[in-house]
């Protein structure tokens, strides 16, 4: 593997034309590695009412959250998000930046020796590797 980028918790921040950026500098044979919280882990969350459950509201301080709308506004918005995903959006969002293969991967796993064990936040679920 000639190149890996490591991505967790920014593109949520800017948005999807930085893939454009991060496809530039990947050199063939090289993976940009992806991980953040999933759109429709926290819809579910939402819709099961089991919002309050989860562990980050607690560690990030938002133990405050009252209600379930106060906690999807939080998942929108608290963060400064431009834009949020699920696996279909990120893998489209990735082809269209250029990148051919995309493969959604576990927590912590990777086929490659370099990209395994990079995850620190429990509630990075929305993980894949592209090339």
């Amino acid at each position: 593997m000639k190149l890996s980028i490591i991505q967790r918790y920014y593109l949520p921040l800017i948005g999807y034309a930085q893939l454009w950026a991060f496809h530039r500098v990947v050199k063939p044979g090289g993976v940009l590695r992806v991980a953040m919280p999933d759109l429709a882990a926290s819809l579910r969350h939402y819709a099961d009412n089991t919002w309050a459950e989860q562990s980050w509201l607690e560690k990030y301080g938002y133990s405050w959250i009252k209600t379930q709308c106060e906690y999807l506004n939080i998942v929108f918005r608290e963060w400064e998000h431009k834009w949020l995903y699920d696996h279909e959006e990120l893998q489209r969002r990735l082809q269209e930046a250029g990148f051919s293969s995309v493969e959604n991967v576990s927590w912590r796993s990777s086929k490659f020796q370099d990209l395994r064990d990079r995850e620190s936040r429990m509630e990075s679920v929305l993980i894949c590797e592209a090339s």
